[in-house]
């Protein structure tokens, strides 16, 4: 170097690290073995090289002239490389890999992987920064620089030095939008979407060859482009190019050339009539109610001939119940609820098997009544609900009060064994109505002085029976009678109680006599017989029993049949007994209403003109029976 003493050290193998520190203060020729090419005028360097002295284990030093440490010629001193000892002609330091430029990456002379170890921006790992001077930051040279837009291309901006010191650029010209870029197809009217330098050369809009210059192309002759230039045009569907007055736009003339001005294909549209005043029917069918309305041919302002409206059409409808075929479809009465047809009848079985008529509903097009259903009347009062409606709207139709007066002359009598059984039984049965049914008696009683057995008198209700009848009559002892098994009831009176002999007082008793059951008792009945020795032989008693029977009405789901037994002493003032049915337990027998019973009494007397006691009379109500 001119005006600089070059210093060359005489150590071969090593230097200490004093020695170097030492040796860093004299200024040489380079490392590499610089010259000073690159000293000014003024003797000051330009670049490290100007100062390196050639030496390595005293560190490289740079050139910066403004640094308080710089000498003369703007040389700074470098920092010795090794911490322990160093090898010049290795260019080493001992026993460790030199990170010469401090970037915290070894030099890759010594088995690191910093390719330039003089550079601390530029290391493995390093990011690569965008710049167009092809600075390599992480000593990959295929690297360029992030990609912006995420779109797999680099900006052209972001360049990287190669190995032949010619620069790698990025390809994408805009990394602001991925869909510019070298991949991107280059269509109609996006700039340069391809990054190749040219706009448009992939256009993708349709036009077509207008030789009339119409606006309307002929579509069988098409091409790409990006604008619709010269004999071309963007529209099309011209059906005669050579005709200007001819395309979709125009419209159509009423004229006698037989020109489809508006391309259409249909020639005159719109102009459908002729001659104006013409007619012509109109409208949807003829069927049914339905009918043809008129159209006329008219011209308007323009001179264009038209159909007009159509006028006097009848149109189908929604169907009604009127025998007529309203819709139009050729079926009269087809509603979609309708059950049948206007003035349509038909006769089939009710419920209580009648044969009966039912009609067509003019204004619902429903069957009346919808089950055969009829009103109740006197011939149908039979106690089936020939309406629908209940048992309750027949009633009315029933026939009055019948009753029977039986007097002590019509009585049976009949000897079994010591007892004379009396009876007052009703042989032939008789129909249980809707109303109730009453049966009562009268026994004038004998007193007698001793303790009679089996000795008392009954009412009795017993369903007629004619598969397998039993005796009406039952033997002449406790059971007064009564036949024991048959379907029914009796209110039997005892004289003295013999019915238990549990005490000396007369008990009236409820029985279902098909179990031979008392339902229920009552052993306080009055009067009692007057059993006094001294009382007179021709003394007589009248007993009164009224039994009142309320029969099940069919069809309301429940058990109405109710029995109330009263007794009395002179037959004007009653007394509740005994009885089954409404507020009180449940009958265990039912007497229903259209049913045939035996109503009556019985009476047992022991043997012996002195004890023998008689009917009065004997009575049975009915009410409300159907004839």
């Amino acid at each position: 170097m001119a005006g600089i003493s070059c210093y060359q050290p005489l150590m071969r193998r090593t230097l200490s690290v004093i020695l170097v520190g030492m040796l860093t203060t004299s200024f040489g020729c380079g490392d590499d073995g610089g010259d000073d090419a690159g000293l000014d005028a003024a003797g000051v360097c330009s670049s490290a090289a100007d100062c390196d002295d050639g030496t390595y284990c005293n560190g490289a030093e740079q050139c910066d002239p403004a640094s308080a440490a710089a000498n003369a010629s703007g040389c700074v001193p470098g920092s010795a490389p090794c911490e322990g000892e160093c090898d010049e002609d290795a260019n080493a330091c001992e026993g460790e890999c030199a990170d010469r430029d401090g970037d915290g990456v070894a030099d890759i002379a010594c088995g690191g992987e910093d390719c330039d170890d003089t550079d601390p921006d530029r290391f493995p790992g390093n990011l690569e920064v965008c710049d167009s001077i092809g600075h390599d930051e992480d000593c990959d040279t295929s690297t360029l620089g992030p990609d912006e837009d995420g779109d797999g291309y680099v900006d052209d901006e972001c360049c990287n030095t190669q190995g032949d010191g010619s620069l790698l650029c990025g390809l994408d010209c805009n990394d602001d939008s991925s869909d510019i870029n070298p991949e991107v197809v280059d269509i109609c009217g996006n700039g340069d979407q391809d990054c190749d330098g040219d706009i448009d050369e992939d256009p993708n809009e349709r036009v077509f060859r207008d030789m009339d210059g119409d606006g309307y192309g002929v579509n069988a002759d098409s091409m790409l482009a990006c604008m619709a230039s010269s004999g071309f045009a963007r529209l099309d569907g011209d059906c005669d190019d050579t005709d200007g007055a001819v395309n979709p736009g125009e419209e159509e003339l009423c004229d006698s050339g037989m020109v489809d001005e508006n391309c259409d294909g249909a020639i005159n549209d719109g102009c459908a009539c002729s001659p104006e005043g013409a007619t012509r029917s109109c409208g949807a069918t003829d069927v049914g109610e339905c009918r043809f309305g008129v159209q006329t041919c008219i011209e308007d302002a323009d001179a264009r001939t038209r159909w007009g409206a159509c006028v006097d059409q009848v149109e189908p409808r929604a169907e009604l119940c009127n025998g007529l075929d309203d819709d139009c479809n050729g079926t009269v009465d087809d509603g979609a609820s309708f059950e049948c047809n206007f003035g349509d009848s038909e006769t089939g079985l009710n419920a209580c098997e009648r044969s009966t008529t039912r009609n067509c509903d003019p204004g619902t097009c429903t069957w009346t009544p919808p089950d055969f259903n009829i009103s109740e009347s006197a011939s149908t009062c039979d106690y089936c609900d020939d309406s629908g409606a209940g048992l309750t709207a027949e009633q009315p139709f029933a026939t009055a009060t019948v009753s029977w007066d039986i007097d002590d002359a019509t009585l049976n009598f009949c000897c079994l064994g010591e007892s004379v059984i009396r009876s007052g039984e009703l042989f032939d049965a008789t129909e249980v109505g809707y109303g109730t049914v009453t049966l009562e008696g009268r026994v004038s009683v004998k007193p007698s002085n001793s303790d009679p057995m089996f000795h008392g008198w009954a009412l009795r209700a017993i369903r007629e029976d004619t598969s397998s009848p039993i005796d009406l009559f039952g033997p002449a002892d406790g059971d007064l009678a009564v036949p024991i098994g048959r379907y029914g009831g009796s209110a039997e009176w005892y004289w003295y109680d013999d019915r238990d002999m549990s005490s000396e007082a007369d008990t009236l008793v409820l029985r279902n006599v098909m179990a031979d059951m008392v339902l229920m008792r009552d052993a306080s009945v009055t009067p009692r017989l007057d059993r006094n020795p001294l009382a007179s032989s021709t003394t007589r008693v009248n007993q009164y029993l009224r039994m009142t029977i309320t029969p099940d009405l069919p069809g309301d789901g429940s058990d109405d049949t109710e029995i109330v037994v009263e007794y009395s002493g002179n037959g004007t003032s009653w007394t509740f007994g005994v009885g089954c049915g409404g507020a009180r337990a449940a009958c265990p027998f039912t007497i229903a209403t259209g049913e045939r019973w035996h109503f009556g009494a019985t009476m047992v007397d022991p043997a012996g003109p002195d004890t023998v006691s008689t009917f009065s009379y004997l009575d049975l109500v009915r009410e409300n029976v159907c004839p």
